[in-house]
């Protein structure tokens, strides 16, 4: 389980890169501590099953990748398209989906 643990961070902690944020960062937009984030990350921990929905909430996350390792996905080509442009563009562009997200689920309620 440790070994699935590590992978799941390892890729989790690339894609983090690839978006150009600091665990720091995520960890403030989860509502986590950015020590509890990055043991996530180094494969030590896991989220809660509604701190990974948060997660997706934040980042474009491709759970097939994460999870399996899986690729060639739409969202993974939408990471590799994040990476190209300015680090301050991207987290607008994300802070905007995951207003998009919190409004549409707050009318789900």
């Amino acid at each position: 389980m440790n070994d699935i643990k590590k992978k799941i961070g390892s890729r989790l902690k690339e894609i983090r890169e690839q978006m150009k944020y600091t665990q720091e960062e995520i960890a403030a937009m989860m509502d986590i501590t950015a020590k509890h984030y990055g043991e996530v990350e180094r494969g030590n921990q896991s989220f809660s099953l509604e701190n990974w929905v948060r997660l997706a909430s934040i980042l474009p996350i491709d759970f097939n990748y994460l999870f399996l390792g899986q690729t060639g996905s739409r969202i993974q080509e939408e990471i590799a398209c994040y990476s190209t442009i300015d680090p301050e563009l991207t987290k607008i562009i994300l802070s905007i989906k995951q207003y998009a997200a919190n409004q549409k689920s707050s009318t789900q309620d």
